[in-house]
């Protein structure tokens, strides 16, 4: 009897030491989620390519894409601004306004089908996954579509060194 005690005292232990072990793997979150909105805001990504509906298209010369507290305003070859919020690694992408210039083809025939790839993409919750070193992101949406952006630059705005004061003493 003794020993029956004895074993399931030593499950028991060894079961509630694998749960604490289990319960902690995959509820840590990853380095880019916990950099959340502030490793994503302020940088002037660059896209690269969009994959929706089975098909892949390279971006536009000059794209771009910024997030700024709730809103990301870009330009693929027009210009736009949608609503958005950022929850870990969750990017909710809400109303969208553009531009209606016409984006020709490359050889001039018919518009050019990234733009409105890229914005049939950027819509509702997206996956964020962004690369340890900070370079590239993507954008993950329902089944294969994703958008994939990289090259980031800092803004300006990010950069800029705070206005000096005219008041405060100089060192002469």
């Amino acid at each position: 009897m003794r020993r029956t005690a004895g074993t399931a005292a030593a499950l028991a232990a060894l079961t509630l030491l694998g749960s604490s072990v289990l319960t902690g793997c995959g509820t840590e979150k990853s380095e880019s989620s916990r950099r959340g909105a502030a490793a994503i805001t302020g940088v002037k990504w660059t896209p690269e390519r969009v994959t929706h509906g089975g098909r892949t298209y390279s971006a536009l010369p000059g794209s771009r894409l910024t997030f700024r507290g709730d809103r990301a305003e870009g330009s693929l070859c027009n210009d736009f601004s949608s609503d958005i919020s950022i929850d870990g690694t969750k990017l909710t992408v809400g109303k969208t306004v553009a531009t209606k210039r016409g984006c020709r083809a490359e050889g001039g025939k018919g518009d050019h089908p990234f733009e409105e790839q890229f914005l049939a993409v950027f819509t509702g919750e997206l996956d964020i996954v962004l690369t340890p070193d900070g370079k590239s992101l993507s954008l993950n949406g329902k089944g294969d579509d994703s958008l994939a952006l990289s090259a980031p630059q800092p803004t300006p705005e990010a950069t800029a060194s705070p206005p000096a004061d005219p008041d405060a003493p100089t060192g002469n």
